[in-house]
């Protein structure tokens, strides 16, 4: 039985994004492309199994990762009280991101916002929060400033 509802009109508009992102690749050459590709194509295997599990609801009961009818993360989200609240404290962190990319480079920006977030808005403890964000700043430079030699990541715009 098919289900239209919002998460499947989300989970089509996702797959399609990144379709059309994906398309657009083609035309650049292959070390313009990589990033977008890297990125894009588990993006568009994942939501378009997400799409297929919105879409037909039997399907993802089949899989027990991705049963969204015995609570899934918006159930999980509720029960740790990161609704509507939460929405908006997340956006506001997104904004912040931003800004601290512009202002402090990729670098700096990806440890200052993953410790804001890890250690105020999901509540993990101070060596977590320091240690993840510490290695996954060390792994973004890694790959791309010394792996791949993108300096954009580096340094501040302005």
């Amino acid at each position: 039985m098919m289900q239209l509802n919002a998460r499947t009109a989300f989970s089509f508009l996702i797959c399609a994004l990144t379709s059309v992102v994906l398309f657009h690749t083609f035309d650049l050459r292959s070390d313009a492309a990589l990033v977008p590709r890297v990125i894009g194509v588990p993006l568009l295997i994942l939501a378009g199994f997400q799409f297929a599990c919105d879409l037909f609801p039997a399907l993802g009961t089949r899989f027990s990762f991705a049963d969204t009818e015995k609570g899934g993360m918006d159930n999980a989200a509720d029960n740790e009280g990161f609704g509507l609240k939460g929405n908006y404290l997340f956006i506001a962190w997104m904004v912040l991101f931003v800004l601290a990319i512009y202002f402090t480079g990729v670098i700096a920006a990806t440890v200052i916002s993953f410790l804001l977030y890890l250690k105020f808005m999901i509540k993990q403890s101070w060596l977590l929060s320091v240690l993840y964000s510490l290695f996954f700043a060390l792994s973004v430079y890694l790959i791309f400033v010394q792996g791949m030699g993108v300096y954009y990541f580096t340094s501040p715009v302005g």
